[in-house]
């Protein structure tokens, strides 16, 4: 009888070199974005102001979809765990907040959909770099 393997699925990640272009990436963004808020005096709402904010996701997905130099299944399984953590908690501060803020002026508040995924790119990279230093 013939023995079937099965494999399982790996993520397909970009080259490590593309941490090095994610992070160049961010750092352009905020860059830009402290030289528009100075210039603009507070208008942070400006339609420069949320494209450098999207540039500056663009660049955290470019960080977090590279591999790591040496990639193995612990480093997938931290991946997978920080996503999962950065997903929940995500949603806890989206649902949280508002309420929180209500409770403590009276006034509806909507969180901002940029800030909601800039905080899961962040939450997820914390997690996954103190996961990653502890093992």
């Amino acid at each position: 009888m013939e023995k079937q393997i099965h494999h399982q699925p790996q993520i397909r990640l970009l080259p490590h070199s593309f941490k090095l272009i994610g992070r160049g990436v961010i750092l352009l963004g905020l860059i830009i974005i402290s030289i528009t808020y100075k210039v603009d005096l507070g208008k942070y709402n400006s339609i420069r102001a949320k494209v450098l904010l999207d540039v500056i996701i663009l660049g955290f997905l470019l960080f977090t979809f590279a591999k790591e130099k040496i990639e193995d299944e612990l480093l997938m399984l931290i991946r997978l765990q920080s996503a999962a953590y950065a997903l929940i908690f995500s949603v806890l501060f989206t649902v949280m907040l508002p309420l929180i803020i209500f409770m403590i002026d009276n006034r509806d508040v909507d969180v901002p959909d940029l800030a909601i995924i800039l905080l899961s790119l962040l939450a997820y990279h914390s997690i996954f770099t103190f996961k990653k230093l502890r093992m």
